[in-house]
Formats: structure tokens, sequence, C-alpha cells
């Protein structure tokens, strides 16, 4: 109970008109997804910065124990798109990892995405 995780990846990305394809970015642990961030608008401009950041927090362990998740989509120029700060069940009696993956729900060529910076931060506190 306590370990928390902060993830922050920085970069620059171009996304295409397409009626309504989003870049959707998902926070999975264990391989499941746990929560699902998107672009709110259809066209971003070329090397527009973005930030994403997530911060987890487990709240209490077991085979359904539960971690807190709060992540928000920073797209430079356009609005904010903030999680729904989800409280999820997880196992924490086998290691797992937290994941982000990013795809869009619209295959373009024009749809661009470049990662400059990424880091995690993990505060585990019976270590």
């Amino acid at each position: 109970v306590g370990k928390c995780e902060e993830i922050v990846i920085r970069g620059a990305l171009q996304q295409a008109a397409a009626g309504s394809g989003r870049l959707q970015v998902r926070v999975k642990y264990a391989g499941v997804t746990v929560q699902t961030i998107q672009t709110n608008v259809a066209t971003i401009a070329a090397s527009t910065p973005f930030e994403i950041r997530v911060a987890t927090t487990v709240r209490s362990i077991g085979p359904t124990g539960t971690m807190q998740v709060n992540g928000v989509l920073w797209v430079d120029g356009i609005s904010n798109s903030a999680d729904a700060a989800a409280l999820v069940t997880i196992d924490t009696t086998t290691a797992q990892n937290t994941t982000i993956t990013l795809q869009w729900t619209y295959a373009s060529a024009s749809n661009t995405i470049t990662v400059n910076q990424g880091r995690v931060l993990c505060i585990e506190p019976n270590r």
C-alpha cells in the first residue's frame, strides 16, 4: 500500500484531420488497460509539443487490490484531455508492469509522434 509511480512522456506530434480519428493514450497494468485518454480535436499541426503525465498509487493489496490512476494529455494550443481518476482493481500478489501505449483510431501517414523524453519515478514505501 502506498507504492506510487509517476510517468512523464514529452515530445511532438502531428494529427491529420480524419473524421473522428484521435490519438489514444492507454495506461495498462499487467497488460490490461486501466485508463484511456485521447486527443479532443481532429487536426493538430506538425511538431506540436505534447506531454503525458500519469500518476498511480496502490490503495490496497492482494489478489483484488486497488490502484488510483490519474492521467492527463497536454497538447500545446488545444484543450487538455484529462482522465476520470479511475480506481481500478489489480492483483498485487505477483510482479507486474505499468505500461503506456499510443495508437491512432484512424490510420494516416500524416499522423506522427516523436518521444523526446520519458521518465518513470517509482516510490515504494517498504523498500
